[in-house]
């Protein structure tokens, strides 16, 4: 009855004074015309990313107005989106190969958000082909300091409740994922109150968004405002990747981003942090070997795949490699990396899943713009990927 009561004072507010909760942030439903005529962001928002409706409204948008997104899911690197021809956003952004990427993610959102952000799209029936990508990164499993810190900044109750609402994710996964999602630092009762079905904890979650109403749909527009409608290159007649031009250019525009040395990592990044950390480290002194690499995060990667396998979407791993040249002089040493890689692979082969190995190519000048995200020649072999990967559909 508080509920209630609390509910009709709210909505009394909001009818005496026409425009506290009401007028001064766009309504919700101006918001989704918003994301359906501009459907298309190269770069990731936290408003958009975090609200599973709009985010389903811009994928069935596009694929209505004929384009043909698929999901790929990372974090940090899809948002280094211009330096690169060869980057997803930019390489079938601006082509049309059969298909578009939709980039779902950002700094900071590590394998249970995605867990979560995925399961959440499905219930959306916004996963187009049944297919996902997701680029996993090294820097989450390194320890659990961060990953709390982190998973609360980006938590969605809408992306949870969607998931937890979602008929084909099993009872079992479910419970794994709010445990999980409790031991990183969610409140127990606010995970039962998004996941309730229960008429006055329904009610509590109206009441909730109706009161934080303004700086949301504030937070959702400021996303919206940098989208695009579909680029007409989209519409063009479908062609084939020319591979051998995108390694040319890939590689012109690494020559001239790496001027300052010839490490292969882009000149900003090399003055300001690279050269200063080498300069500093005693090389004459290697530290320990690591080997504790996160079974936390690694629990967190695996829900990703039981929430694949759940709702029958079919994944494919990237393993992104990092730095060596860096990395050798760190305790992330090459041992220690192998043993990571190795916890993947494993991980993927135990899932049954597809995956892209990049470790292989840890050493190769080009393929990391910096230490840690992919660069003009590692997005090349991602390309190739997921153009066989989402092209398979259509074979």
């Amino acid at each position: 009855m508080k509920r209630l009561l609390a509910l009709g004072s709210a909505l009394g507010m909001v009818a005496v004074s026409g425009t506290i909760y009401v007028n001064s942030a766009p309504s919700y439903a101006e918001l989704e015309k918003m994301a359906e005529t501009y459907p298309v962001y190269g770069y990731p928002q936290a408003g958009e990313l975090e609200d599973p409706d709009i985010l389903a409204s811009m994928i069935k948008a596009r694929t209505a107005l004929g384009d043909n997104p698929r999901l790929l899911m990372g974090s940090s690197e899809l948002d280094i989106v211009e330096p690169a021809s060869s980057h997803p956003d930019n390489f079938f952004g601006k082509n049309n190969y059969g298909f578009s990427t939709i980039s779902v993610g950002k700094a900071g959102y590590q394998s249970l958000w995605q867990a979560i952000e995925l399961g959440a799209l499905d219930a959306k029936g916004a996963v187009p082909g049944d297919k996902v990508a997701l680029i996993a990164g090294m820097q989450w499993f390194m320890n659990d300091e961060e990953s709390s810190k982190a998973f609360m900044n980006c938590f969605s109750a809408d992306s949870y409740q969607s998931l937890m609402h979602n008929p084909s994710i099993s009872e079992k996964t479910k419970q794994e994922l709010s445990l999980r999602a409790e031991e990183l630092g969610i409140a127990a009762e606010e995970l039962e109150l998004y996941s309730s079905s229960f008429l006055p904890d329904v009610i509590d979650r109206k009441f909730d968004d109706l009161v934080n109403g303004v700086e949301r749909r504030n937070g959702i527009a400021e996303s919206l405002k940098d989208n695009t409608a579909i680029p007409e290159s989209r519409f063009t007649p479908e062609s084939e990747p020319d591979w051998n031009s995108l390694t040319e250019i890939s590689l012109e525009e690494a020559e001239s981003s790496c001027v300052t040395n010839e490490l292969g990592v882009y000149d900003e990044y090399y003055e300001k942090y690279y050269r200063p950390w080498v300069e500093e480290i005693d090389q004459s002194s290697p530290p320990e070997t690591f080997y504790d690499w996160s079974e936390n995060e690694l629990k967190d990667f695996e829900i990703f795949l039981k929430v694949c396998k759940d709702t029958g979407i079919e994944p494919l791993i990237i393993i992104m490699p990092v730095k060596a040249s860096y990395y050798d002089l760190t305790e992330h040493n090459y041992e220690s990396r192998q043993a990571y890689y190795d916890m993947i692979r494993n991980s993927c082969e135990s899932y049954e899943v597809q995956y892209l190995d990049l470790s292989p190519y840890e050493y190769d000048t080009y393929f990391m713009r910096d230490v840690m995200h992919l660069g003009w020649t590692g997005w090349i072999h991602v390309d190739q990927a997921l153009y066989d990967f989402f092209k398979q559909e259509d074979n």
